[in-house]
């Protein structure tokens, strides 16, 4: 069967046109994965943040007026999420209880000191902050020592910045190849349409009313990509979940409508100025050289 070159070019323009749709689906769907992974990270990491304890190790002389006296202004600190005194007592029996034996009784004496155990809140859980904060609790006279894991908290600061750079080369690289998928669209659809183009031209068209039916189309079929892409994610979210809920926080559900609703914004805005761009450099172009 011999085609005309009418229906070879309509054929090409139907393909472009999918290849076009396919991409921002695509797209959308590999950046609605990334930001939902991104989210559940910025939570877990958030989480492990506040739950990094500082040890103030106190004085076994220090009077009780003046451990609840530092109390009282550790706790009024905005970066304090909770501060938490252990008796050296109370240390004693919670060690015991890991070793499975009472050593306090082997030896003869209780060689633990009296703490208090610090929980920073999440905005200041940089490393910068944290150590300040580390400072400003050693400058307490009731404070012999203070310690941290401070090798746990710069890891989880570099792996997340890593991670966050990974996603952001990511995206820029999807974006780049749906721009240029748009792109061919465009450029075929209108060698499709050169000689109405043309016609309307002639009589006096403006530009604005040419692109018009273009950029209406090129709305719908972004908002026809997004509503595959989110019903895609809906479903791939509700499986990881399912199939793996430690990496599900219980949180992340309060970010999803706003998190849909970016995506959507952000897929109409790249649809529309994608097409906009191509179409003014396809629509300057003499007429002569759209054949």
């Amino acid at each position: 069967m011999r085609f005309s070159g009418s229906s070879l070019l309509k054929s090409s323009v139907s393909r472009s046109r999918f290849s076009a749709f396919f991409s921002q689906f695509l797209v959308l769907y590999l950046l609605g994965l990334m930001a939902y992974g991104f989210w559940q990270a910025k939570l877990w990491v958030e989480y492990l943040h506040e739950n990094i304890e500082i040890q103030m190790f106190l004085n076994h002389e220090a009077k009780a007026r003046d451990v609840r006296a530092m109390m009282m202004e550790v706790r009024r600190l905005p970066e304090v999420k909770e501060a938490k005194y252990v008796s050296a007592s109370s240390a004693a029996k919670e060690l015991s209880r890991d070793l499975g034996e009472d050593f306090v009784s082997f030896l003869g004496e209780n060689p633990l000191m009296p703490s208090v155990k610090v929980k920073v809140r999440y905005a200041y859980g940089e490393e910068l902050p944290f150590r300040a904060l580390v400072g400003r609790l050693r400058s307490y006279p009731v404070v012999s020592e203070v310690v941290y894991p401070q090798r746990l908290l710069t890891s989880l600061q570099e792996n997340f910045q890593r991670m966050a750079l990974v996603m952001l080369a990511l995206s820029g690289i999807l974006l780049l190849v749906t721009w240029l998928l748009i792109d061919q669209s465009v450029r075929l659809a209108i060698f499709a349409d050169r000689h109405l183009i043309r016609s309307m031209q002639l009589v006096g068209a403006e530009d604005a009313f040419i692109r018009r039916p273009y950029l209406r189309s090129a709305l719908m079929g972004s908002g026809m990509s997004f509503a595959v892409a989110l019903l895609a994610i809906t479903m791939t979210a509700v499986w990881i979940a399912q199939w793996a809920p430690d990496f599900h926080h219980r949180e992340s559900h309060a970010a999803l409508p706003w998190m849909a609703l970016g995506l959507g914004l952000f897929a109409l805005l790249v649809g529309w100025l994608s097409h906009y761009a191509a179409l003014n450099k396809y629509l300057r172009l003499d007429s002569d050289q759209f054949h």
